[in-house]
Order: structure tokens, then C-alpha cells, then sequence
């Protein structure tokens, strides 16, 4: 879902993303980060916590972030209802 809005506002900056998508939905890493700070993460906890190979990075205006990859049952409800307030349908699969 962030990569189909960011590329519905390529202009789009990390601050701007941030307000319209808060990066504190995932919880205490975040919903997105830069590549640099996924990294840094990587590097210390040795687990990725974040996409991070190159396809599944994320261009904006002002730099490269990578998503989250800690989502589960307690935590996506909040990200769902934001992208549903983006205007994106989003269907449970059971």
C-alpha cells in the first residue's frame, strides 16, 4: 500500500509520508524507516525487521525507506484503517 500511494505522489518527501501514513502505526521500529536506519537495525539485532532488499525499497522526493516487515494480528488494524482513510480497499483473506 505505501509504495502504490508513493507512486501516486512521486513528489511525495519522508515528512510528508510521515503525516499522511505516521511511521509509529508498526509499533516501537516503526512503520517505515530510511534504508540507513533499516540497516543500522539489521546490523545490530542480526533479524531483518524491514524490506530491505533492493526491490522492495521505496524512492521518495528526499530519500530511500524500507517497510516494516513486524506485522501481525495486534498490530495492522491501525495501518488498515489509515489506508483505508487513503481511499484504498482493502479485503481480509481467509
Amino acid at each position: 500500500m505505501i509504495k502504490y500511494y508513493v507512486d501516486d505522489h512521486p513528489e511525495i518527501t519522508y515528512s510528508e509520508l510521515d503525516s499522511k501514513l505516521s511511521r509509529n502505526l508498526q509499533g516501537n521500529l516503526g512503520t517505515f524507516t530510511t534504508i540507513e536506519r533499516a540497516n543500522e537495525i539489521y546490523n545490530k539485532k542480526g533479524h531483518k525487521r524491514h524490506f530491505i532488499k533492493p526491490e522492495e525499497l521505496i524512492k521518495l522526493a528526499d530519500c530511500v525507506i524500507a517497510v516494516s516487515n513486524q506485522w501481525g494480528i495486534g498490530n495492522i488494524g491501525g495501518f488498515i484503517e489509515q489506508a483505508k482513510l487513503l481511499g484504498y480497499e482493502i479485503e481480509s483473506v481467509n
